[in-house]
């Protein structure tokens, strides 16, 4: 009889083979390995983790992310390679629940654009909750996905699985932010045109700073009366002493706002319609 078992002695993961036939006990459990020379079975021990990798991911308390990708099969590797998990974080009222909507208005997921607060009788798809809405601020992360093509550098489609989640902006739930930036690949930090870097912007950028999530940062509220995205950037590069420069330069502001310039691409896109 082949019984083949994990065992953990002295820290240590092991796995145990025994092929004696007559074997009715296991081996005693964790205790030094010198004592478990007075069995008188025979046993094969081998070590699944080695000292450096135990090491490390005990020091981190997480696997590494080489460790992980090392054991992926290449089906999941090839997967995985196109799955995106971005955060929207802010100071409350912002815009967060709002620019979620667009996202995925614009990514087809949705049909129609609905607003904070039910305004039209339906309130926003990531507030799901009655309180949510009732009051129009987020109280709990909700989580939801969308897919997104891009050509590759041999111009063939490559669709790209992003899982989108909307965070609270309230200081009350910050430890909803928390548990969401643990698991981001990315995240869209995104500020008010009028306010700038606000209390709770500095919260959110200190949480991604300790889980080293990287960020591009939104500029919203372009349209309402005082928005200046230059004072807005300029913040971004003394409160939160990130070196920031605009990939989008605004045309017009407040009631004249009409669209932007991509800088990357050097192309004006102009906002026209309801939907944009």
């Amino acid at each position: 009889m082949l019984v083949t078992a994990l065992l953990c002695c002295e820290g240590q993961l092991f796995r145990w083979h025994s092929t004696d036939s007559e074997v009715t006990d296991m081996p005693p459990g964790p205790q030094p390995l010198r004592q478990l020379s007075t069995i008188a079975l025979h046993f094969s021990w081998e070590a699944i983790w080695t000292d450096g990798q135990r090491a490390e991911e005990e020091l981190s308390g997480e696997i590494p992310i080489e460790t992980v990708l090392a054991r992926l099969v290449p089906e999941d590797a090839a997967r995985l390679a196109k799955v995106r998990n971005i955060g929207i974080a802010a100071h409350i009222d912002s815009g967060k629940t709002t620019c979620t909507e667009r996202v995925l208005f614009y990514t087809g997921r949705t049909k129609h654009i609905h607003e904070v607060r039910g305004k039209d009788g339906v309130g926003a798809k990531m507030d799901s909750m009655d309180l949510e809405r009732e009051k129009g601020i987020t109280i709990q992360s909700a989580a939801t996905f969308c897919n997104w093509v891009k050509k590759d550098e041999n111009g063939v489609d490559q669709k790209y699985h992003v899982n989108l989640i909307d965070t609270p902006g309230h200081i009350d739930f910050t430890i909803e932010v928390e548990r969401a930036l643990r698991v981001l690949d990315g995240a869209v930090l995104v500020l008010c045109a009028v306010s700038g870097v606000q209390s709770q912007t500095i919260t959110v950028d200190r949480q991604m700073k300790r889980y080293d999530v990287p960020r591009v940062s939104f500029i919203n509220k372009m349209d309402r009366m005082g928005a200046n995205p230059w004072k807005a950037v300029d913040q971004i590069n003394k409160k939160l002493k990130i070196a920031a420069a605009s990939l989008q330069v605004p045309i017009g502001v407040e009631d004249g706002f009409k669209g932007v310039v991509d800088l990357i691409e050097m192309k004006a896109v102009y906002f026209e319609g309801p939907s944009g």
